[in-house]
């Protein structure tokens, strides 16, 4: 029993790598698709699966289906013109996405699910950059990523332990610059991670206090009934 590869790289309209996408691989008839197997893109947008030639049947081509990994959208399906046809034994098979990519944390669930594998046993809001771990510097340059993401993404991590938000929410908020100035590439990465927790936290405590304050204020002038008086 003999395998057939299919290999190949997504991109967006810009030519860009598209990472975290799942790859479904169809054998396509002339009314029905069988699926044959499925697999995510790395961070460089490849991917590469392998079947057996058997589950195929005679005159269909091979046909390619792109999704998003969080909430399975379907963002390329082959037509009839792409089916690839009598494919060979390894067959490379490229990608472009025309359309937007729709706007779900994509960026964020890879990085995830990268960092958790590369730090195996350490959670990600326990990951340090200093002296004696350089865990943001490794991950950095193991994943291709820009530091300040890795940096992003612990501090989110921390934030969630002490807020109770997800660290999906103050990821999106770094990396949009807004609970930060866009310096986070600037000078030293441990001294960045510290400074930018204990600014965040400080901002986060006021917050929280200003609107105790104002709660009381109104429920004092009657502007929020307390509980009881409805």
């Amino acid at each position: 029993m003999s395998n057939k590869i299919v290999f190949g790289k997504v991109t967006d309209s810009s030519g860009r790598a598209v990472a975290n996408v799942k790859v479904a691989i169809f054998y396509a008839g002339m009314r029905e698709w069988l699926a044959l197997a499925e697999t995510f893109t790395d961070r460089d947008g490849k991917y590469e699966v392998s079947f057996s030639q058997d589950a195929a049947a005679e005159g269909t081509g091979i046909a390619v289906k792109v999704s998003t990994a969080k909430t399975n959208t379907e963002i390329f399906r082959s037509s009839i013109d792409e089916v690839r046809f009598n494919a060979s034994e390894r067959e490379e098979i490229n990608v472009k996405i025309i359309q937007p990519l729709p706007k779900e944390d994509v960026e964020f669930t890879f990085l995830v699910s990268e960092v958790m594998r590369l730090a195996k046993q350490t959670a990600i809001a326990y990951l340090q950059e200093n002296d004696e771990h350089r865990d943001i510097t490794f991950l950095s340059k193991e994943l291709g990523a820009p530091a300040e993401k890795i940096e992003h993404l612990v501090m989110a991590h921390r934030l969630a332990k002490s807020t109770k938000i997800k660290p999906a929410f103050f990821y999106g908020l770094f990396r949009m610059n807004t609970l930060i100035g866009n310096n986070t590439e600037n000078g030293n990465v441990s001294q960045n991670l510290a400074g930018h927790i204990s600014i965040i936290e400080k901002k986060l405590r006021f917050t929280s206090r200003l609107l105790q304050i104002t709660l009381k204020k109104q429920a004092e002038g009657n502007h929020i009934k307390g509980s009881g008086s409805l």
